[in-house]
């Protein structure tokens, strides 16, 4: 029933309130800087952390006295398994490699903890082994194996049982750690990129699963999905314009679409962004749509014509966003803030 859920009867919010629904989304549990969390253990224990918690979309720790690193990243979310088991353990595996990528390490293996409630029962049964299946199609389209794993079953609560969470963790290979990207902004007058997309999202399908759809419209719904070999290609694509030396920054999009990928890689530089891009009418899905296979770039202005080639030699498309600039945050007419006050949402509010 909530997988048939028509979206595209999702009220659209007042333009004038975009800025406010950005802000709430900053600063909500789910996307929210988890530093209280992070500082509370050493994470530069022996001192060979490369990429440190929020640097970059993984872990990166150097292997001593070499230049070669392991990057570490972890995913799941219960809310895209439980509205579809399938779709979403793909969409765990895709992301868990996909953070690798986007800091320039090339994914080896996975691992997963499944966590379930009941498995005796015929939902949780039918929701355990969509998922297992769907970790399978993950791995065998990206050439990956799983190495180990394990189970979390009979969890629940006095509403019935936990939502269906399949936890992956994705390890990965590079080779100079002095090669790492990071997802923060670095120069101003940088080309923002939307990598994987020839333009903003329309499709109020989008929104299935989205943290937009339930902490502004209270909704857990719509059907999440996504297209492994796409996604297969976006990612060799990535990593191929990353060993060429053109991707500046890199951070993918995931909890609270487009507009907050690029207000945390502002939010962790410093540095702004300016866009005028064309926005359809439905600007809630544009900006906070959760679609899969994007990733966001920023490239020096100089390097878009090998840039294109590459994305064309791969038959992934892209749009130009906008540019970097300082201290303000602004998207057409919808959004005007700074950093400053996006930074102030997202770091202070976890722990209230």
């Amino acid at each position: 029933e909530l997988q048939n859920t028509n979206l595209s009867s999702i009220p659209i919010p007042n333009s004038n309130k975009a800025n406010e629904i950005l802000i709430e989304l900053l600063s909500s549990p789910n996307i929210a800087s988890k530093k209280p969390v992070f500082i509370q253990y050493d994470h530069q224990v022996q001192t060979n952390t490369i990429a440190s918690p929020e640097d970059a979309d993984c872990a990166i720790i150097r292997i001593k006295d070499t230049n070669i690193g392991i990057g570490i990243s972890i995913d799941g979310n219960g809310k895209t398994t439980y509205l579809n088991p399938l779709e979403g353990a793909k969409i765990a595996v895709a992301e868990a490699c996909r953070n690798l990528i986007c800091s320039g390490v090339e994914p080896l293996a996975i691992t997963n903890c499944l966590n379930f409630g009941d498995p005796t029962t015929q939902l949780v049964s039918h929701q355990l082994n969509e998922s297992v299946n769907g970790i399978s199609e993950s791995c065998n389209t990206f050439g990956i194996p799983v190495i180990s794993g394990n189970v979390s079953l009979y969890n629940s609560t006095e509403r019935g049982p936990i939502f269906p969470t399949p936890i992956i963790g994705a390890v990965g290979k590079i080779n100079n750690v002095k090669s790492i990207i990071t997802s923060e902004f670095k120069n101003y007058n940088d080309l923002v990129i939307l990598l994987g997309s020839s333009a903003l999202s329309n499709d109020h399908n989008d929104l299935a699963g989205s943290e937009y759809l339930e902490i502004i419209h209270k909704k857990i719904a719509g059907s999440p999905r996504i297209d492994l070999e796409f996604e297969n290609r976006l990612q060799k694509c990535c990593l191929n314009l990353i060993n060429n030396g053109l991707i500046i920054s890199a951070h993918d999009c995931s909890e609270g679409g487009i507009a907050v990928t690029i207000a945390e890689s502002c939010i962790l530089s410093n540095i702004g962004f300016e866009s005028e891009i064309e926005i359809d009418e439905r600007w809630d899905v544009s900006l906070f749509g959760e679609k899969q296979s994007q990733i966001i770039v920023s490239i020096n202005p100089n390097e878009v014509n090998l840039f294109s080639k590459i994305c064309s030699d791969f038959h992934i498309p892209f749009t130009t966003l906008g540019i970097t600039k300082p201290e303000i945050f602004k998207i057409n007419s919808l959004i005007l803030n700074t950093v400053s006050e996006l930074k102030n949402a997202y770091s202070t509010n976890f722990v209230k």
